[in-house]
């Protein structure tokens, strides 16, 4: 293990620093590990914060529409049409009771903690009025700090959920976020001892949170398209023009286009590459 943890995250070493991290388990909090630690994850959350607003301003002006996307029980926590806020005040208070009320059964990991102070709300679910997906782009949704606490105020005579579980629900599941019939949604494992990341429930693969979110930062805000947005082998021989200037092959995207419009993956792509690597 190399201590100067900080540094190689700066230098670009993020996904090698953050499995280090993640390999220490309970000790992220013991000397000599707990102020390296802290300022990497202080980093880390710093880089999740720009790329959110980033990605929420960048969408306004590609002129994305965002919405509930149907009574689904996913609103109720905010005022519209606030879709994206970053904290103003100090949320200690916020995170010391939801901590109090989840010691019984766990804790939840480090960085979604550290997230919680930085952001009130972040809801990415709407629409491209005239662009068309038939697939679910899953777009990123994060359970605000107090819905987590009402969550667990409502099982205070019942915890089984969680004592079964060992998870708190943190999003819905990408049809739910379409409001279409979906599952659950996804949660966040919690354990004994407070750990630095934590693993995706019900997500479909195995991945953890900070995972997930590299491949939202990946994807301009779009998860799913991951799974089908695979670039063709060979490009397109003809060129295309519009207004007397080369376009992009409107064809170097290996899907088809009854799933879903092409602008849209050019769109997240060319967020995306205006991220900062987390």
């Amino acid at each position: 293990m190399k201590y100067n943890l900080h540094a190689r995250y700066l230098q670009g070493e993020t996904v090698e620093v953050w499995n280090e991290i993640i390999a220490l388990k309970e000790k992220i909090f013991t000397p000599p590990f707990r102020e390296v630690v802290l300022q990497v994850v202080n980093t880390m959350v710093d880089r999740i914060v720009y790329n959110l607003e980033l990605i929420y301003t960048e969408l306004l002006i590609k002129g994305y529409v965002f919405d509930k996307m149907g009574e689904n029980g996913y609103e109720d926590c905010y005022v519209k049409p606030v879709f994206f806020q970053k904290t103003t005040i100090d949320k200690t208070a916020l995170v010391v009771d939801l901590l109090t009320k989840l010691e019984p059964f766990g804790v939840p990991p480090l960085i979604l903690i550290e997230l919680y102070k930085k952001v009130n709300i972040v809801d990415l679910r709407g629409y491209f009025p005239n662009l068309r997906s038939y697939f679910p782009l899953d777009p990123l949704y994060i359970e605000p700090i107090e819905v987590l606490i009402e969550f667990v105020n409502h099982y205070d005579t019942n915890y089984n959920d969680i004592k079964d579980t060992n998870y708190i629900l943190i999003s819905p599941d990408a049809l739910i976020k379409d409001n279409i019939s979906g599952g659950t949604g996804y949660g966040i494992t919690i354990s004994d001892n407070m750990v630095a990341d934590g693993d995706l429930i019900d997500y479909g693969k195995d991945i953890t949170f900070v995972e997930y979110l590299r491949q939202v930062f990946r994807w301009g805000g779009f998860p799913n398209l991951e799974y089908i947005a695979k670039p063709k082998k060979e490009p397109s021989k003809q060129t295309y023009y519009w207004g007397g200037k080369p376009l992009e092959d409107p064809n170097k995207w290996d899907v088809s286009k009854e799933i879903i419009d092409y602008q849209i993956i050019d769109i997240a792509v060319e967020i995306a590459s205006k991220t900062l690597p987390i």
